[in-house]
């Protein structure tokens, strides 16, 4: 259907900027692109490599793989996110209070308004905004997982389960998260 393509091609175009991004932060490139220095486009090239291998593949058996080793990413990942915050949290005493004081506090549940500018803000908002719709826009891929599910009936509980645990996890990162590093 045209709304689980649309779904996925948001899913694909958000998942690249987040992990050229990350990448980039990671193991930086320091090539030029078009005269300007973001290595993180970069990254977005040599990532579609894996989306141009999930065009050629049968993708119900990598799928079938992936399910055997995402909840050990998983588990790994967010132990690793609660596990660095801590680490952070445990750090803040360290912190030079020179770098605590800006116009905006260290700890602040409002958007950063330090720019002064009402199209920062605004920025600021749709950047999260974008990515609370990238990780629940694998609702629209639901009406499939459905159709292929041998007991169609157990679909909606499924999804109620991995949404109360989903949600759970992300609280659990972003409250440790906010603890350790602030705004």
């Amino acid at each position: 259907s045209l709304t689980s393509i649309g779904g996925n091609l948001g899913l694909l175009c958000n998942g690249l900027i987040l992990e050229s991004q990350n990448l980039q932060y990671v193991l930086p490139i320091h090539w030029n692109w078009l005269g300007e220095y973001p290595g993180y486009r970069w990254w977005s090239l040599f990532l579609t490599a894996s989306t141009l291998f999930y065009c050629f593949v049968d993708t119900g058996k990598v799928l079938q793989a992936a399910s055997m080793i995402a909840p050990f990413v998983c588990i790994i990942c967010v132990s690793l996110a609660v596990a660095g915050s801590g680490m952070a949290v445990k750090e803040h005493g360290h912190i030079p209070t020179s770098c605590l004081e800006s116009q905006t506090p260290f700890w602040w549940w409002g958007p950063d308004t330090s720019s002064g500018s009402f199209w920062g803000v605004f920025l600021n908002v749709a950047g999260v905004s974008s990515y609370c719709c990238f990780c629940f826009a694998v609702c629209s891929m639901l009406p499939p997982l459905r159709y292929q599910m041998e007991n169609q009936g157990r679909t909606l509980p499924a999804v109620r389960c991995s949404f109360v645990v989903s949600t759970f996890l992300f609280l659990l990162i972003m409250i440790s998260g906010y603890l350790g590093f602030g705004n």
